[in-house]
């Protein structure tokens, strides 16, 4: 909309505006294709994450995604037609006298003051709602990246992905001001690297220990305890013992990797992440034995179990 505020206003002055007019309604034809794009990129992923067998839902999804195209449609056109009036009024612009733009641009206020509310509605509404289906998009991708309720050990990602549940992720997002995304709590409560568990017996050790005291709160004696009895568990990678909630669910995965049973595990799935040109790495004595230096480390940094 062309505003005439001076009413001594020259004739150079009404086609700069004119000109400036020009600019924004090709940016908002612009920013209207772009909202198509947006609904067209939206239609296919949802089309590919769909549940075929939930036909109901898909109807109405698909329904309501073409009324957002019509409706964009019909923004397009309208704001077209304005593009087309005001480049009218541009090249006529030097024959006209003063009064005649003047007037002209009057009847192309109008117009536009005639569609440009719905035009505008029309784009806010779409693009909220897009806002919101894309987000859902994007929640079902984070948790199908990451798994929910399943320990993944990635050399891929040179990362360990703890266990966690979605409603507990929500719950967190609900609760605790200090994070604002999904992927902001996986990142800096659930992920770890992989190189703290590179040398497996110290990890081990470590991670026993910090059972017994942060989530059994135990005595240091029976962690020290624990963190020995563990240490040398070759079969027992160190990030499953992260993943454990407590000393009950780490001993039934003890037991079911004594008897071979791991299917049997019901607490939450473990996962490797391996390249395909790798093949699974043992975690046995040789970790320990490969470096002596290290091994001298893992009993320097051991906590002194007389130390109450």
């Amino acid at each position: 909309m062309i505003v005439l505020k001076d009413e001594n206003i020259t004739k150079q002055e009404l086609i700069k505006l004119i000109k400036n007019e020009m600019k924004s309604l090709n940016e908002d034809l612009v920013s209207q294709k772009d909202l198509k794009k947006r609904i067209i990129a939206y239609m296919r992923s949802y089309i590919c994450g769909i549940d075929y067998s939930e036909t109901d839902d898909f109807y109405h999804k698909i329904a309501s995604i073409n009324v957002y195209v019509k409706k964009v449609d019909e923004n397009i056109i309208e704001v077209e037609k304005l593009v087309s009036t005001i480049l009218d009024i541009k090249v006529n612009s030097q024959q006209l006298t003063l009064m005649q733009i003047i007037e002209v641009i009057k009847q192309y206020n109008k117009d536009y003051q005639s569609i440009y509310k719905t035009v505008s509605n029309n784009y806010r509404k779409i693009s909220r709602i897009l806002d919101d289906e894309e987000e859902d998009i994007k929640e079902e991708s984070i948790q199908e990246k990451y798994k929910e309720n399943t320990l993944i050990i990635s050399e891929k990602d040179q990362k360990v992905y703890l266990p966690f549940t979605m409603n507990r992720i929500y719950d967190i997002l609900q609760y605790d001001n200090n994070y604002s995304s999904v992927s902001e709590i996986i990142s800096k409560i659930y992920t770890r690297p992989l190189a703290i568990y590179k040398h497996a017996a110290k990890a081990r050790f470590r991670e026993a220990y910090d059972l017994i005291i942060n989530k059994e709160h135990g005595t240091k004696k029976q962690a020290w305890d624990l963190g020995l009895e563990l240490m040398f568990n070759s079969s027992l990678h160190p990030a499953v013992i992260s993943a454990c909630k407590s000393l009950d669910e780490l001993d039934v995965y003890l037991s079911c990797l004594e008897y071979n049973e791991i299917q049997d595990f019901k607490f939450f799935k473990v996962e490797y992440d391996v390249p395909l040109q790798k093949t699974n790495k043992s975690f046995g004595f040789l970790d320990l034995f490969k470096n002596l230096k290290n091994n001298k480390d893992v009993v320097q940094e051991m906590p002194n179990p007389n130390e109450e």
